[in-house]
């Protein structure tokens, strides 16, 4: 939870250094007193779903839920 939801106004800046193909990464907290982060892989996508590695081996899917929409996830 954010300590202070106008933190998510913020430019979000996406560091490829952190990305583990294997797991999710927590990221160390950022110069400034920032939180830390967490980045998730890819594990598998379909036109229907999409799986994210999660923490300590989890998996997180994300099934498309209305076929109307157009998701993108960056």
């Amino acid at each position: 939870m954010l300590p202070d939801n106008m933190l998510a106004l913020e430019p979000l800046i996406i560091k490829p250094d952190y990305f583990d193909f294997d797991t999710c990464t927590v990221t160390p907290e950022e110069e400034g007193g920032k939180m830390a982060g967490i980045y998730w892989s890819v594990k598998d996508q379909s036109d229907h779903l999409i799986v994210l590695h999660g923490c300590r081996g989890d998996h997180y899917y994300f099934p498309r839920v209305r076929k109307d929409l157009v998701e993108f996830f960056s």
